[in-house]
This record gives structure tokens, sequence and C-alpha cells, in this order.
């Protein structure tokens, strides 16, 4: 098996498992790699950390969260594991540059204004 597929085996790995603890040493142990060589053939395939990675895309599966559901903010943020409400709300507005219930308001008005103009 090449990097690209342990990397890519890795990614679905990660992906059915973002509400769980997930770290280097058991990512590089699944990947049969020491901590130090699969963090450097990660961000070689993918251009970004680990913990980069499964921070970014914890944040997208949140953000979906937030629009689709409505399970309150704090429950989000434990359920993709962050520490607390205060460092999810950092982390959010950091990559989406508005506060977690911020984007859930004016998300959720713009979702229902595309729907209603096109049933129009």
């Amino acid at each position: 098996m090449n990097y690209e597929e342990v990397i890519q085996e890795t990614l679905g790995y990660i992906e059915e498992n973002l509400h769980e603890s997930l770290t280097l040493d058991v990512l590089s142990k699944r990947a049969g790699f020491s901590k130090f060589h699969f963090h450097r053939v990660f961000r070689s395939v993918l251009g970004m950390s680990v913990n980069e990675y499964i921070r970014m895309r914890r944040l997208a599966n949140a953000s979906v969260a937030l629009l689709h559901t409505n399970e309150r903010i704090i429950d989000i943020a434990f359920y993709y594991q962050f520490a607390s409400q205060e460092v999810f709300t950092r982390a959010f507005k950091q990559h989406y540059h508005l506060p977690p219930g911020k984007y859930r308001k004016l998300m959720s008005n713009l979702l229902k204004q595309k729907e209603e103009s096109e049933t129009n």
C-alpha cells in the first residue's frame, strides 16, 4: 500500500470517528508508522498537520449540526471533542469569522430565504 492509500484510509477512519478522541498515537499505529513519519507523510499529502485536519473537519461537521439541528451549542462542542464551549467558540470564530450562535442565526435565515425564493 502506498502513502496516499494509507492516508486515504486514515481520512476515512477520521471521518467516521470525529466525535471520538483521535490522537496521533492512535492514527499512526493504525497506519503502521511511527508518529514522526506518519505526521510527515500526512502533511506532505494534505498540506496540513493531522490536528489541523481533524479540527477543520470537526468544525465543518459542527457547522452542519448548527444549521440542521436544534442541539445546544455546548452539546455540539462536547460531541466534537472540544474541551469547552469557549474553546469551541474561539475555534469556530477563527475559522468562520462568526461565533456559532450568530452563524446559526444568519445561515438559518439565509437558508429560509433561499427556500422561499425557490418556491416563488
